[in-house]
């Protein structure tokens, strides 16, 4: 009779927590998407069109229950409306569960925070946006074993790396019928900002005019911001409006350094109450 193999007990110990993953069937998956962005109001807007900016507290849930046999995708886009798409497919949705509990979902592994949650590893240089901040949670619910939770920034990174196969089928089954933004790979496939990126100001001249690319090293500059620009061939000093702020990868700038003029500086509060009186 052959012995049996040489066991290695830190095998052993590690085993279980994993192999309890693989083939549980799941009931309800929920994933929560949270963003909270700072907004600038337009001129004319109602009771906001006086506010310099506020912060826009969105939120989407999607649902797949098995025993109701549906596919639930909910917006909350304001204090008073909320949206909601429900897709009743039974056999579809059992089969959706079926196929995530058969491969693992999530199959990676990841620490706990205080919360519970399991956080995926992330660069440590990325840089946070504090204007715009998206999140996730995603709460898995077994037949058996005990549930898990998942959280951290919505983006390339901080999901789970098969994040893009779970949420691709569901997409595949809601998209002719009308959706939110997390299952478009534009949101969660966007490339964080990080260190060393260079940041790109579009800034118009006038209201509703083409837009022009300006580089700064102020990272505090956001969209809605007036700043001074040197303009034309002579380099006039002119006050111009930020419409958007992007963040690119050296390699990936979309205008040679040398060729793109700098932001010179913000506007002083003797500026903008001169440029508001004209």
């Amino acid at each position: 009779m052959s012995s049996a193999p040489p066991t290695n007990p830190a095998a052993e110990r590690a085993a279980p927590a994993r192999a309890t993953r693989i083939g549980l069937p799941i009931d309800r998956i929920r994933v929560d998407y949270h963003r909270i962005s700072k907004t600038y109001p337009e001129k004319g807007e109602g009771p906001r069109a006086g506010w310099k900016y506020f912060y826009w507290n969105y939120t989407e849930h999607l649902t797949i229950d098995r025993i109701l046999g549906t596919i639930e995708l909910s917006q909350e886009a304001d204090v008073d409306c909320t949206v909601v798409h429900t897709y009743r497919m039974r056999e579809k949705v059992e089969a959706l569960l079926d196929q995530f509990g058969t491969e693992n979902l999530f199959f990676a592994r990841y620490p706990l925070n205080a919360r519970g949650e399991e956080e995926p590893d992330r660069e440590e240089n990325r840089f946070e946006d504090p204007d715009n901040k998206i999140t996730y949670l995603i709460e898995i619910h077994y037949q058996r074993g005990p549930d898990r939770l998942l959280s951290g920034p919505y983006d390339k990174e901080g999901l789970p790396a098969d994040f893009p196969d779970f949420i691709r089928p569901i997409f595949s089954l809601i998209q002719h019928y009308g959706a939110g933004e997390m299952i478009f790979p534009s949101v969660y496939g966007k490339r964080p900002h990080k260190k060393g990126d260079l940041i790109y100001c579009s800034v118009s001249f006038e209201e509703d005019g083409d837009t022009y690319y300006y580089i700064t090293e102020d990272a505090s500059i956001t969209r809605g911001d007036y700043v001074v620009v040197p303009a034309g061939r002579d380099n006039r000093l002119t006050i111009v409006k930020v419409v958007k702020v992007e963040y690119f990868a050296p390699e990936k700038a979309p205008f040679p350094l040398e060729r793109t003029k700098r932001v010179l500086r913000r506007c002083t509060e003797e500026e903008l109450a001169q440029l508001e009186a004209e």
